[in-house]
């Protein structure tokens, strides 16, 4: 392992959208492997520049963004958990921190073992056309039951 990253900027990367599972497949035109960082090439040319123009469409803020971001990290690394070499919280904590997300979720297992994601930033799922509550919402019940 020699800390190299694929390059994830946004012009490099394709998506493919299914009406059924998978939902969304992901690939690199070029899956080279560049001198820049995974910050770098994930965060800021690619999730950043899309979180901004989001920003023109709806009033989401880029904290809740980044915590989406975040808590898909710890989401795809739990569901990899079984193939992936070493501890899946290590290697997410190394990601997190390298992305500056570390302070967004708490990622680890619970009482009976299993892996869990708790979000410091809300989702908003309850502001759905279909509003719902996630598992792992960070705002406390009582304020949503009002």
């Amino acid at each position: 392992a020699t800390g190299a990253v694929p390059d994830l900027s946004a012009g490099n990367v394709l998506a493919r959208i299914h009406v059924q599972a998978p939902f969304v497949e992901i690939g690199l035109i070029n899956p080279a492997f560049p001198a820049a960082g995974l910050r770098e090439t994930l965060l800021e040319r690619h999730l950043e520049p899309l979180a901004e123009r989001l920003h023109t469409h709806i009033r989401v803020g880029h904290r809740t963004l980044m915590g989406s971001v975040a808590s898909a990290v710890c989401y795809a690394l739990a569901r990899a958990g079984d193939v992936l070499p070493g501890s899946v919280v290590d290697l997410a904590d190394r990601i997190l921190a390298e992305l500056d997300l570390a302070d967004l979720v708490d990622f680890g297992p619970d009482a009976s073992g299993r892996l869990t994601v708790q979000r410091r930033t809300c989702c908003l799922a309850f502001a759905a056309d279909t509003p719902k509550i996630c598992s792992g919402c960070c705002i406390p019940s009582a304020r949503l039951s009002r």
